[in-house]
């Protein structure tokens, strides 16, 4: 084990990888959306004119997107269609009665662009089973293409517009915590079979890194939190959650400094620490799902890997992990070792006292 911890790759391998998270994550454009349109209710059996505004777009007079209204069981295009500005689009719809199966039924805005690729708006406004007939009406025909964007961009997402980078950053870090809470986990677990110190180092000094990882996560989820919820700390399980976890391990170290005697500290400890780990899983994973929460996989909420990681972003988010993993094994190997040369010297100033004392 010391000699894996010695190995220099950790550290090269994680700066790599970094660096590439950061050129990817921050440089990368984000995909083209629609953030509003109006109006945002309509009746059947009228002509009208929707003005969609979009985002990261660069619309230009000689564009020639294609617009469509899409419902559960029609899709209407655009009769015509207006370049506002590169931003702002114009499209007239005639929306003849009779075509819904309901009195109402919520329709999703889509734009297809040969350069911006496909991108939509869901449930953008409401359509009412209301108004007279149109004298005269040609129905849609044309097939909504699903284009990708002819350049590198990321998943767009109107809640989150350009803070979905987080997802690069906060996700890993937590992965980051976890994966070093383990080791502590099973560094206890070894102290507690073999009765060897060293493991007792390992069990303290890992979890030391993961905290200062699980701290940065917090941190990172605040402002996240404060961008899509409006709040830093709303009263969300999984946050509650992961407050109470890190509370559990910061008693862990203050239950290590109230003890004295070495080996009796290395073997409370080690029993806390197997506890605490299981414990905060629970916090973090399972109380979560079985309550509402905000917070993307938790309390029947999709994952990110649903909806935002395409095979694009998939790239960048594995590194970031693997990067974020490889820097926390690497400071813990820091921290480990220079705690295992402080032994060292302790012990042999120990035994230099002790040999002073016998020699006069």
């Amino acid at each position: 084990m010391l000699n894996l911890l010695r190995k220099r790759w950790w550290k090269y391998a994680s700066v790599a990888l970094l660096l590439f998270t950061l050129v990817g994550g921050l440089y990368f454009p984000l995909s083209s959306g629609i953030t509003s349109v109006s109006p945002e209710k309509l009746e059947e059996g009228n002509t009208f004119d929707l003005q969609i505004e979009t985002y990261n777009t660069h619309f230009t007079a000689t564009s020639a997107p294609a617009v469509y209204l899409s419902g559960d069981s029609i899709v209407f295009c655009a009769k015509s269609i207006q370049v506002i500005n590169e931003r702002t689009l114009a499209a007239t719809f005639d929306l003849p009665a009779g075509q819904l199966k309901r009195k109402s039924e919520l329709l999703d805005v889509i734009v297809v662009d040969s350069t911006l690729g496909t991108f939509r708006l869901g449930d953008a406004f409401a359509l009412t089973a209301f108004g007279n007939p149109l004298a005269a009406y040609e129905p849609c025909v044309n097939k909504i293409e699903n284009l990708e964007s002819a350049t590198f961009n990321f998943p767009y997402r109107i809640m989150l517009y350009e803070s979905i980078r987080n997802l690069f950053f906060h996700v890993p870090m937590w992965f980051t915590m976890v994966m070093l809470l383990l080791f502590s986990f099973g560094s206890s677990i070894a102290y507690l079979r073999t009765g060897k110190l060293v493991y007792d180092t390992f069990a303290n000094h890992s979890a030391l890194v993961g905290l200062l990882f699980g701290a940065l996560g917090i941190v990172t989820g605040m402002l996240w939190a404060k961008f899509t919820w409006g709040a830093y700390w709303p009263p969300d399980p999984k946050l509650n959650g992961a407050a109470v976890g890190m509370l559990i391990y910061f008693a862990y170290f203050v239950l290590r400094g109230s003890l004295t005697q070495r080996e009796q500290r290395a073997r409370v400890a080690a029993v806390y620490g197997i506890f605490a780990y299981v414990i905060f899983i629970v916090f973090i994973f399972v109380l979560p799902r079985l309550n509402d929460s905000l917070h993307p996989g938790s309390g029947g909420n999709d994952q990110f890997a649903v909806y935002d990681l395409n095979n694009r972003l998939r790239i960048v988010f594995y590194a970031a992990s693997l990067g974020f993993i490889l820097l926390g094994y690497w400071l813990m190997s820091i921290s480990i070792r220079t705690a295992l040369i402080k032994d060292k010297a302790d012990e042999l100033t120990e035994n230099d006292k002790t040999y002073d004392s016998l020699a006069s």
